[in-house]
């Protein structure tokens, strides 16, 4: 195998956290366990995106506006992962249509959720487990069309870490 692209160290800041009380459908107060997100930014809950309202705390966020994107306004339990919408780009390449795929890789030293997006569109989104340290997605010689873009995210929630050293790696 061939690295395409990779990172050794790249350091994300905690950018998920939990609802620390249930959320029901239509309701636009959210309310976070974590001080992790900011009034107007996008979150996802499950697969609902929602831009986040007014706040004096960064926890309790009111006016928000939910089924953002597109998506389904629905109910969500206390303790479901809230993600901010972007996530943390750990790399990204563009493909020129001979350049095979055979291996994405993504480790830290804490538990995580891992993001693949292609030309935009989050394709999977696994969380490790507390026992596992690398994530590896293989692939079967993938060969992405020309000006295909892969980029690979990573979210942390704030209760695993304020930070995390990531490093991440694309192999043909």
């Amino acid at each position: 195998m061939q690295f395409i692209t990779s990172v050794a160290t790249k350091v994300v800041q905690a950018n998920a956290s939990v609802l620390a009380s249930t959320l029901a459908q239509g309701a636009t107060t959210v309310t976070v366990a974590h001080g992790v997100f900011s009034p107007g930014q996008g979150v996802r809950a499950g697969e609902e995106q929602i831009t986040l309202g007014s706040s004096s705390d960064n926890l309790t966020f009111t006016g928000c506006t939910r089924g953002a994107g597109g998506t389904t306004d629905s109910a969500h339990d206390s303790g479901q992962e809230v993600l901010a919408a972007s996530g943390a780009e750990l790399l990204s390449h563009t493909f020129d249509g001979s350049t095979y795929l055979s291996a994405l890789r993504v480790s830290a030293n804490v538990q995580f959720t891992c993001g693949i997006e292609q030309d935009g569109a989050l394709k999977y989104m696994p969380r490790s487990s507390n026992s596992q340290m690398e994530l590896i997605l293989p692939t079967v010689r993938y060969q992405p069309a020309g000006s295909t873009t892969f980029r690979v995210l990573a979210w942390l929630r704030a209760d695993e870490a304020g930070q995390a050293d990531f490093s991440a790696e694309m192999q043909s």
